[in-house]
């Protein structure tokens, strides 16, 4: 679906691309699109197996990124910053920023061999072309969490029928880690087993990173942890960033245990044998919005 998705999108940017020659008569266009989390830029070209095609711009394309506004040059020839845009023949660009329900996403450039060519009029449709591209990134970006939402409930049901139906405890840690890792792909959880007759809360497993770890065992009466609250419970609860995750707590009287690193997402959901509560699961991630829940 990932790969589909991408298909798609570029599909979509290069429709824009060919309506950006069209409608403006440019001789060549690029989108350039800022990757947040890889901290890169990512380059679409009208005319990337031709030899006319204008350089990649990474320090123009934050510019306009950043500062949300458009830049024009009339005459290429006459300014020495553009002048690898002019010996390739190029007299005039134009480029703009495109836009997103957050942040501008990056820039829509636009180039001719004429100078002068970018009046008022071509700007112009050269921002309504870049509101079309950023519609469809967001549109695409939608979708692809709709679509991995509907996966993931799809998982977490059958994973939950088959947790239920379990009257083995192995059986069941070796579910919850098919679960996470399969699913999620995350290899930072616990989980957590609770002894009725001792009230004992005891962790079987524990990794962080995908390295075993040891948590300290606790007695589940007069605790008021996250663990405790949702065997007591029976909840599940996501909480997408530390934020969320302390008003919830401070609103139940919950004193969340802090040992190592401190998650910045985090999912807990009850383990049951027979309908009956015996202990949870936490699955958690260092970086905010890790699961597709939203």
């Amino acid at each position: 679906r990932d790969i589909l998705s991408r298909l798609e999108r570029d599909e979509a940017l290069g429709r824009i691309l060919e309506a950006v020659a069209s409608l403006l008569e440019a001789d060549d266009a690029t989108i350039a699109l800022y990757q947040d989390e890889a901290k890169r830029w990512e380059w679409f070209h009208l005319h990337a197996a031709d030899d006319l095609v204008a350089p990649d711009n990474e320090p123009l394309a934050d510019e306009i990124r950043l500062g949300h506004r458009p830049v024009a040059i009339a005459r290429l020839a006459h300014d020495p910053q553009y002048s690898a845009l002019a010996e390739l023949g190029f007299g005039s660009f134009a480029g703009v920023p495109v836009p997103s329900k957050g942040d501008s996403l990056g820039a829509l450039f636009a180039y001719s061999l004429r100078p002068d060519h970018f009046d008022i009029d071509r700007l112009s449709r050269l921002q309504a072309l870049a509101m079309q591209a950023g519609l469809a990134l967001d549109n695409a970006e939608t979708y692809q969490r709709t679509s991995n939402l509907a996966g993931y409930m799809a998982a977490l049901t059958t994973t939950n029928i088959r947790l239920a139906q379990s009257t083995n405890r192995d059986e069941l840690l070796h579910l919850a880690w098919e679960f996470v890792y399969s699913e999620l792909r995350v290899a930072t959880f616990y989980v957590a087993l609770h002894d009725p007759e001792t009230d004992e809360i005891s962790f079987p497993a524990a990794w962080d990173d995908a390295i075993p770890i040891d948590l300290t065992p606790f007695v589940l009466t007069g605790d008021h942890s996250l663990t405790a609250h949702i065997i007591r419970t029976g909840e599940e609860h996501y909480w997408p960033t530390p934020e969320v995750k302390d008003s919830y707590c401070e609103s139940v009287n919950i004193v969340a245990r802090r040992q190592g690193r401190s998650c910045k997402s985090c999912l807990f959901f009850p383990l049951r044998i027979g309908g009956r509560v015996i202990g949870a699961m936490s699955v958690q991630a260092y970086e905010p919005h890790a699961f597709p829940m939203e």
